[in-house]
């Protein structure tokens, strides 16, 4: 007998367990917790940091097609969630108008956000019963969401 290939052979069974419980681990964390996985290996720079982007919309958009019959303000709620992987500062403008060429300004401002943060604004908009009117909200950056009152 050999004293030097039965230890070599038990570090081989060693590592080949080693191997295989750490495959088994990871393969459990990948089926059953595939966030942690991803933000695990993304943290190490081992797995691409996805899409980039910022969200803008409307937090009620139901209510928004209940603007007709009163003269009373209309709340007109939007969200913006910056999911671009660094603070950002965000313009916006909030316009209304019968068309989009003849829009004016209600109510603009700027605001910065950190990763992964998100901000609501609220304006309230005179309602102009029996007319439609346009309103948009739009980004320094382009991003625009609007919609027609009635």
């Amino acid at each position: 007998m050999n004293p030097g290939g039965r230890g070599r052979s038990t570090l081989r069974r060693i590592t080949a367990i080693g191997l295989t419980s750490v495959t088994a681990a990871l393969a459990i964390l990948v089926l059953f917790a595939p966030s942690v996985f991803s933000t695990v290996l993304r943290g190490a720079g081992l797995w691409p940091h996805g899409d980039r982007y910022t969200a803008l919309y409307f937090t009620q958009p139901g209510s928004l097609a209940q603007s007709s019959g009163s003269n009373l303000q209309l709340p007109v709620a939007f969200a913006i969630e910056n999911h671009l992987g660094e603070r950002r500062t965000y313009s916006f403008r909030v316009t209304v108008g019968p068309g989009p060429q003849s829009q004016r300004v209600v109510r603009s401002g700027v605001l910065t956000l950190v990763p992964g943060g998100s901000r609501v604004e609220t304006v309230s908009l005179p309602r102009a019963a029996g007319r439609h009117r346009l309103v948009e909200v739009r980004l320094s950056g382009g991003d625009t969401i609007s919609y027609w009152t009635s």
